[in-house]
């Protein structure tokens, strides 16, 4: 599948040069297809302008349109205003104490947009992504499929000071909205995400299920405990071929991930807590039974 890579905060280039930034994405609610993009420019006074995909030419470390910067200004500004309304109130108005009070009117809030339909769900970054369990992800970029302009995928980050990445296929997503984006995912398949890479070109790549996975607090790239623990795990017959996602944080280990026996189970944790710098080891290692 040809995927386009969207990560809003990149440079958005007309023919002629840059002329902005990706600041969200306007989305189809029932098809999932991207219909329009939000290229934010300037550095106090921020405004974004709306182009309709269809003017993206390609997308790589920049977005392409096929426009020039003079045409882009002919294309209209993002806007979202709450405006407020009276409605008007009930005649007579409220008694107390033997006297009629005169109630004030009712006051509506209505969210009015320019730019973009009203139908479209305008998504960006730190979007929250939500699941039928409470599981909660920030949306970090978009997969788009090139030909059909649908979402192939969010990449979503999880975790607070350190975060990882997963990616959640496009057909698990219930419903989009600007409060957030709703999962149909059960909680196997939320603890399954696949984590998200790119390869040597920037491009996403497929991800070696046995591939292990390291989010280490330390900082240490090859020194830290977490990636000791990785590597003991890699060299250890018992747990080379699983499937395990490594976790250090203040001098614990957690495991998580899928194995095939409750001695492989046992032997992960085992393998971790001998690792020095380890102080505890959470074993979420789930039975693939």
């Amino acid at each position: 599948m040809n995927e386009y890579d969207l990560h809003f905060g990149a440079d958005v280039h007309c023919t002629d040069g840059k002329c902005g930034r990706l600041s969200g994405v306007a989305v189809n609610r029932d098809t999932r297809e991207v219909t329009h993009i939000l290229v934010e420019a300037g550095l106090l006074l921020k405004k974004a302008r709306v182009f309709p995909f269809s003017l993206v030419s390609q997308v790589g470390e920049t977005i392409d349109l096929a426009i020039t910067s003079e045409a882009a200004g002919d294309y209209p500004y993002f806007r979202e205003e709450t405006i407020l309304t009276d409605a008007g109130s009930s005649a007579g108005g409220m008694v107390t104490g033997g006297q009629t009070l005169a109630t004030a009117p009712a006051v509506v809030h209505q969210k009015v947009r320019q730019g973009v339909p009203d139908e479209r769900a305008v998504i960006e970054r730190g979007l929250p992504a939500i699941s039928p369990d409470g599981r909660e992800g920030r949306l970090d970029h978009l997969l788009v499929d090139a030909d059909t302009r649908r979402i192939s995928a969010l990449v979503l980050e999880s975790g607070v000071l350190f975060t990882s990445q997963k990616l959640v296929p496009g057909e698990m997503i219930e419903s989009l909205a600007e409060s957030g984006i709703y999962l149909n995912a059960t909680p196997e398949q939320m603890e399954n995400l696949q984590p998200y890479v790119r390869g040597e070109n920037g491009e996403p790549e497929p991800v070696d299920p046995s591939a292990r996975r390291v989010v280490d607090e330390s900082g240490f790239a090859t020194e830290g405990p977490g990636y000791r623990v990785a590597r003991a795990l890699d060299e250890d017959p018992r747990t080379a071929d699983a499937a395990i996602e490594v976790i250090f944080e203040r001098g614990i280990i957690t495991l998580t991930g899928t194995v095939d026996s409750p001695q492989t189970r046992a032997a992960a944790k085992a393998i971790a807590a001998a690792e020095p710098g380890v102080v505890s080891v959470v074993n979420s290692l789930k039975l693939d039974l």
